[in-house]
């Protein structure tokens, strides 16, 4: 499972698209632009399109909306890893 900034998604994507056409299950999450966690927060804004990594092949894509869908979110691509018939999210 990887955490980051939303613009660092693009730094992330080929090592993780990599991943996923080698067999790989894994879970990336992209903070929105604007929320932080820490005082630098406000330099991390993302310029390109919130749909970066939602086009990759064999993935789940969610874009929760309220923190119970997080969790929703969460679990449910949870579930999908480690199986036969799973996949990233």
């Amino acid at each position: 499972m990887g955490v980051l900034y939303d613009p660092f998604v693009g730094r992330a994507l080929e090592p993780w698209s990599f991943g996923i056409y080698a067999g790989g299950q894994s879970i990336l999450v992209g903070t929105p632009s604007g929320v932080s966690l820490a005082p630098e927060g406000g330099a991390h804004q993302s310029v390109i399109a919130p749909s970066i990594g939602l086009e990759q092949p064999g993935i789940v894509a969610y874009e929760p909306a309220f923190a119970v869908d997080t969790e929703w979110t969460l679990l449910a691509s949870l579930s999908r890893l480690g199986r036969p018939d799973g996949s990233s999210a």
